[in-house]
């Protein structure tokens, strides 16, 4: 009996030192942006990783009865509402972001309003711009990394030239480009292999189209062999506004697992300037191609840090070497109690 008891405290201080002494990943400190409908930030699947809230509409009718706040409960909307008229779709959109990269922490800006019945109100490019502007004026104070906007229209028009012309808001996609936060936005779900979704349709912003889950271009997407940057999945298990799993299809799911997985990039790559963290995800992407559109890319299925391969691999080498010593005492110590 107290041999039995001699080995299993051997063996249990033994394995606390092997795990101890494993490298755990520390939770990054740059912050993704999401631009959607609403979210109740006490929903507990996501609750931890909501770093802060924002509301910026163009009615007055975010939870302090004004069109801006910020701050806890921000983005808040009854029950009642955020289960009809597409509001659950904020909800949806962080869960696909965490899902992709748990680590995240996010910051949730509200645009789009309700009126007293529950309707969706119509959202500006003003009202855009000056969400894009709160994110520039506080990109220093919670080191925001990216902004995923899975939001857009198709009301574009039939010339070459088809993107609307918003001056404010390509202003403010330009400034925060300028100091590094690229704005993910969707391509759209129109089947229109001609013309993507404004804001997509601006060239300074970072346009994604869907794979299918076969990672082949999802038909329903729409298309524009010069102004569509990546392709990512468009296909995921999400959790909804009330916490059931349920499967979210479209660009917007694709926008939101590209800027997860971008935020993922500049946490193993600190101090890195944007265009040097866009060519090292250009560089691990595919080469994709359908009858519509050529010589685009797709997003890599995971980003992997090299140096963690060789840690691991050195751990690993480690821990076996850790665990024949024990094998090794276990045997010592039987031998000496059969003596």
């Amino acid at each position: 009996m107290k041999l039995k008891k001699l080995l299993a405290a051997v063996f249990c201080g033994y394995l606390f030192f092997v795990l101890s002494d494993s490298a755990f990943a520390q939770p990054q400190k740059d912050v993704l942006v999401v631009i959607d409908t609403a979210l109740n930030s006490d929903q507990i699947d996501i609750s931890s990783s909501i770093e802060y809230e924002v509301c910026i509409l163009d009615w007055s009718v975010c939870p302090n009865g004004q069109n801006f706040m910020e701050g806890k409960g921000s983005a808040y909307l009854a029950p009642r509402f955020i289960s009809s008229n597409g509001f659950n779709h904020g909800s949806q959109m962080v869960s696909a972001a965490l899902r992709t990269n748990p680590n995240l922490k996010i910051i949730f800006v509200r645009i789009v309003g309700n009126s007293t019945s529950g309707a969706r109100l119509n959202v500006s490019p003003f009202a855009v711009a000056k969400a894009l502007k709160w994110v520039s004026d506080n990109k220093e104070r919670f080191q925001i990394g990216a902004v995923a906007m899975s939001q857009g229209h198709h009301n574009l028009s039939s010339l070459t030239k088809y993107c609307p012309v918003e001056h404010s808001v390509e202003s403010m996609v330009d400034t925060l480009l300028q100091k590094g936060v690229p704005v993910f936005v969707p391509a759209g779900n129109s089947r229109d292999y001609e013309r993507i979704d404004w804001p997509a349709c601006i060239p300074s912003t970072i346009s994604i189209g869907a794979l299918d889950l076969n990672r082949q271009i999802a038909t329903y997407g729409n298309m524009d062999s010069k102004l569509l940057d990546f392709f990512e999945i468009g296909e995921l298990k999400i959790n909804d506004f009330d916490g059931q799993l349920r499967t979210a299809t479209g660009t917007s799911v694709s926008v939101q697992v590209a800027a997860a997985k971008w935020m993922k990039l500049i946490e193993l790559n600190p101090n890195v300037s944007y265009e040097d963290v866009m060519n090292i995800l250009v560089k691990s992407c595919t080469p994709i191609s359908n009858t519509k559109i050529t010589n685009r890319l797709a997003f890599p299925r995971e980003i992997v840090d090299p140096k963690a391969r060789i840690e691991l691999s050195i751990e690993l080498d480690q821990i076996r070497n850790q665990l024949n010593d024990l094998r090794s005492l276990i045997y010592t110590l039987l031998a000496d109690s059969l003596k």
